[in-house]
């Protein structure tokens, strides 16, 4: 399991490269490019339901990040708040620094919802 720290690195690093998709309507869209999908688990946000059930069909992992949207968008260089981000184009070691290796398909469900 990544912690917060290593979270934050990896998605600064994300940042940098700049292939990454923000935004629900566009995560959605791009799901086919996407390689993992972070998301703000600090509210419980209705379309992140459905982005999480899209990335669990096409086995995308997905990855809860603990923090603000605000500090999500922080992290990704924006001024504006920020519930999910799709990253597009990881290599090697943007994945390891995910904690996912390159056919991994970890998906954690967003807080409140239920597998029933």
């Amino acid at each position: 399991m990544l912690t917060s720290v290593q979270l934050e690195r990896a998605i600064t690093e994300v940042a940098k490269t700049g292939k990454y998709v923000l935004g629900s309507k566009e995560v959605l869209k791009s799901l086919n490019s996407s390689k993992i999908v972070i998301y703000s688990g600090s509210r419980d946000l209705p379309h992140i339901e459905r982005i999480v059930g899209a990335c669990t069909q096409h086995s995308i992992p997905v990855v809860a990040y603990d923090g603000s949207t605000e500090e999500l968008g922080r992290l990704l260089g924006k001024r504006y708040s920020v519930s999910v981000v799709a990253v597009r184009s990881p290599v090697g070691e943007d994945l390891t620094a995910f904690g996912l290796s390159s056919t991994s398909s970890t998906t954690e469900e967003p807080e409140g919802s239920s597998s029933t």
